[in-house]
């Protein structure tokens, strides 16, 4: 029963190492999608205040995807 634990825990171990070497990320890169994913939602938001107090039934409806998602992206 020893062993199989053992094989358990370093299977958990090599995923951990796996999932570390795809989420390291670049400063740079990681500044670049905050800006446009974060900054670059808010200003848009903050342009379209005007029309939307303009309207009768103002909305914000964001959309996104399940491609940004990292199990999604590790198939490839």
């Amino acid at each position: 029963m020893e062993s199989v634990d053992f094989i358990e825990q370093e299977d958990e171990y090599l995923r951990f190492l796996k999932y570390l070497e795809v989420t390291v990320e670049p400063y740079g890169e990681a500044e670049k999608c905050f800006n446009t994913n974060y900054y670059g939602m808010k200003r848009v938001i903050e342009a379209m205040i005007p029309l939307l107090e303009l309207a009768q039934s103002p909305r914000i409806v964001n959309v996104s995807s399940e491609y940004g998602l990292l199990s999604v992206r590790n198939q490839n």
